[in-house]
């Protein structure tokens, strides 16, 4: 992800992507037999988990939707900076990238990698509200500030 992410698709060479995991090539290519576009879109996904764990963390460790707002913005700006502004959005370059070009990659970065639609019907604030009232009706949560299933 780490090269996709700095370097853009085109410029990630598969030798590239090799170095850096200190796989063998027979590995790489058991695990991705689609090649560099497969590895891209699972790459693509990846970056889209953590950023979509990033903003659950957020909400998770703030009262309101706008204090998880900059909550993630404060944290994506040290990751930002701790990355010597190389490592932004780990879809944004490949979706720009290679936009028209490759199905499979468009799809994944379409679609936020699959997030669409992850959250409860009403998106990040009702979901956020459900859990709030959770946490009012139930002490475990409250006193954890994290929520649990029954």
């Amino acid at each position: 992800m780490r090269l996709l992410q700095r370097d853009g698709y085109a410029a990630t060479s598969w030798r590239g992507v090799v170095e850096e995991a200190g796989t063998p090539w027979g590995s790489a290519h058991h695990h991705f037999p689609g090649g560099k576009e497969q590895l891209a879109a699972a790459a693509v996904q990846l970056g889209s988990d953590l950023v979509v764990a990033a903003l659950e963390d957020s909400l998770d460790r703030s009262e309101t939707v706008g204090d998880a707002v900059r909550l993630w913005f404060a944290v994506s700006a040290k990751n930002l900076k701790q990355s010597r502004y190389r490592g932004g959005c780990p879809i944004a370059t490949v979706a720009l990238e290679t936009a028209p070009g490759s199905t499979a990659l468009t799809a994944v970065c379409g679609t936020g990698a699959g997030h669409n639609g992850r959250r409860e019907p009403g998106g990040i604030a009702a979901s956020r509200s459900r859990r709030g009232a959770h946490r009012a009706h139930c002490p475990r949560s409250r006193d954890r500030g994290q929520s649990h299933r029954h």
